[in-house]
């Protein structure tokens, strides 16, 4: 039974085009020794980028403890820590994006934590929010299509013609958190907050 979606945006499959893999043939003369020269500098770039994480592991946690101390009671706190060596510098950047937690069984001690080290500031700093997502096999065949009419009725009546998926979060409040929490915490706190909401952090 086809089921007519309405104003309902459907999301369309990928067509597999291109997934078959056919092989060059070497009319250059050249395609094997440059293949053999790609996969070798591909190994090294390799080995190079595992040594560079781990510095930039080492610089990012640094930087984080250093920019909490710094900005701790600041209303306006830095965004950016410069690294300085003999050979350049660095600069080690936090954004304010952090990965919503998504509210599950698993995931309920993590978010205990979490509002315990926010204390009463929780609700000025967080927002929980919700998706919704619909699995029309769960919905009685001869009933679908009313159910999605219905459906399409009850979006435009609430203005919400871009809605319908289902997964709850835990999430900081846009330019909110972000700022708030060099006043509202101590780097000590700020650093044991990191460990359950890390925000994102840019290094070059």
């Amino acid at each position: 039974m086809t089921i007519n979606l309405g104003g309902i945006k459907e999301k369309r499959p990928s067509d597999g085009a291109g997934k078959t893999t056919i092989q060059l043939k070497d009319y250059s003369g050249h395609t094997a020794e440059e293949v053999d020269e790609w996969v070798s500098l591909k190994r090294q770039r390799k080995t190079i980028d595992g040594q560079m994480k781990v510095i930039e592991g080492k610089l990012k946690s640094e930087a984080l403890d250093y920019m909490y101390k710094s900005n701790h009671n600041k209303d306006r706190p830095d965004s950016t820590v410069e690294a300085v060596g003999k050979e350049g510098s660095v600069k080690i950047s936090f954004q304010d994006m952090y990965s919503p937690i998504q509210m599950t069984e698993k995931n309920q001690p993590r978010i205990d934590e979490l509002e315990q080290a926010v204390g009463h500031h929780f609700n000025e700093t967080f927002k929980k929010d919700f998706v919704l997502s619909i699995v029309g096999s769960q919905i009685p065949e001869a009933q679908r299509q009313a159910f999605v009419n219905d459906l399409n009725d009850l979006m435009t009546l609430y203005g919400a013609d871009n809605a319908v998926e289902a997964k709850q979060t835990v999430a900081p409040l846009k330019d909110i958190f972000h700022v708030k929490r060099h006043t509202l915490f101590t780097p000590e706190e700020n650093m044991k907050l990191n460990a359950l909401i890390p925000v994102r952090t840019m290094i070059r």
